[in-house]
């Protein structure tokens, strides 16, 4: 399933020291380890784009040792959005065991759609790959092809809502968008917020943009660069925009 493969990468990514199984299918696995295991599906719709199906994926992480078992399932819970996206989480730790079980967008024909042609996601991401000339991905991203040294972006529809302004029923659309960016922390990590800082204010005064748009506010979330290199080898920022245009 695409979907295991897309979060086996990340945890790949994320732990490159330990070993990732699927299903349960775990004989002679030595601590501590993650498994992968399908729990169900459902057809659902995000931010106004038809996603086909969710899928609900229980994360195992085992290991004998409590603190590591805490460290790591807290790491879970702060780190693996910047990969991988879902809608929604739930953590438990059951003896040895933690199980981080989160709810996966499927990648499919529908997310494409929105994506092509002339919308304002497209336009959005051609406008943020202009401004930063790094690239800047709808919703997934395949991990076996970016490069985290040159770093990029993940564009992320969270919501759309809509309302009639006019008699002739003129509708205006609210929406939040995140755009995450990730980079190898080689360089000074001051450096590389300094830099998303620029592009995110040039993106908000670009006057092509604008055309498409009554009102963009934006807000950047930093992390702890301390707390950050002692579960990633690289940096990442989230910049949530908030948008308000015409249909």
């Amino acid at each position: 399933m695409e979907v295991i493969g897309r979060i086996g990468e990340a945890l790949n990514q994320l732990y490159p020291a330990l070993e990732v199984y699927v299903d349960d299918i775990r004989q002679g696995a030595k601590e501590p380890y993650f498994i992968l295991q399908f729990v169900s599906k459902r057809d659902m719709k995000i931010a106004g784009i038809k996603c086909n199906k969710a899928y609900t994926i229980d994360i195992t992480y085992v290991s004998k040792e409590e603190s590591d078992l805490y460290k790591v399932m807290d790491s879970l819970e702060k780190k693996l959005y910047s990969l991988v996206v879902y809608l929604s989480y739930d953590m438990e730790i059951i003896e040895k065991e933690g199980h981080f079980v989160i709810e996966v967008i499927a990648e499919n024909p529908a997310t494409k759609e929105e994506y092509s042609g002339n919308g304002f996601y497209q336009k959005l991401a051609e406008k943020v790959k202009e401004l930063s000339h790094k690239p800047c991905y709808f919703l997934t991203v395949d991990l076996q092809k970016v490069d985290f040294e040159k770093g990029f972006f993940i564009l992320k529809p969270l919501s759309l809502a809509a309302s009639t302004i006019s008699l002739n029923h003129r509708k205006e659309y609210e929406q939040e968008i995140e755009l995450v960016y990730l980079e190898n922390s080689e360089r000074h990590p001051m450096k590389i917020l300094e830099e998303h800082e620029r592009c995110i204010q040039a993106l908000s005064d670009d006057t092509v943009l604008r055309k498409e748009y009554i009102n963009l506010d934006y807000e950047i979330e930093v992390e702890d660069e301390e707390e950050e290199k002692e579960v990633l080898d690289f940096s990442h920022f989230t910049t949530t925009l908030t948008v308000k245009r015409r249909g």
